[in-house]
């Protein structure tokens, strides 16, 4: 009993010897990292002492810098005010002129909107006039979808689209289709 009570003590303290082995590995491993970045440090500082900034230059130059703008100053003061006052105007007739340009364009764009809208509906008021019955069923159908769904514009903007892409596509098919006739004419020849 005594044996393998001794062998389970030993195969303890051998465990923890290698764990303390392990360890004090670690500890050298921090300890040299430690100094390393000690003498990084130190190397760091002596860098950041020996920059030094040309604080004489800086100081010549901010007094030079004041100098000129008194200067400015005094010739912006002692001259006349109507050089001021031309570019004030001529800016002032720039942001006009700007916003009367653009006051236009947006007037006439709304202009040509506006027309399309009355040419539509011109169009509109005369189908509803015609006398074919089913026609009237179909606009007054299309007018309680209309105010049913007030986004119908959109979707049926999006299959003009479609339809005239798929017009575009069969116009093009075509004309390969006419391209390969006559190159299979051209090839029997």
């Amino acid at each position: 009993m005594e044996d393998i009570l001794s062998k389970a003590i030993v195969e303890k303290l051998d465990t923890q010897a290698t764990q303390i082995m392990e360890m004090q590995s670690t500890v050298k491993k921090v300890s040299d990292q430690h100094h390393h970045l000690q003498h990084d440090i130190t190397k760091v500082k002596a860098t950041l002492n020996s920059i030094s900034f040309p604080t004489e230059q800086i100081e010549q130059l901010t007094l030079t810098l004041s100098v000129f703008q008194k200067q400015v100053h005094q010739l912006l003061q002692t001259s006349d005010g109507h050089f001021r006052l031309i570019i004030k105007f001529w800016f002032a007739i720039a942001v006009l002129a700007l916003g009367i340009f653009y006051t236009g364009r947006q007037w006439y764009l709304a202009h040509l909107e506006l027309t399309d809208y009355k040419a539509s509906d011109t169009k509109y008021r005369y189908l509803k006039l015609q006398a074919n019955p089913q026609l009237k069923e179909l606009l007054l159908l299309t007018d309680s979808l209309y105010r049913a769904d007030p986004g119908m514009r959109d979707s049926v903007l999006w299959r003009e689209q479609v339809v005239r892409e798929q017009r575009e596509l069969q116009q093009l098919i075509k004309i390969k289709e006419n391209e390969l006739m006559k190159l299979k004419e051209a090839a029997s020849e």
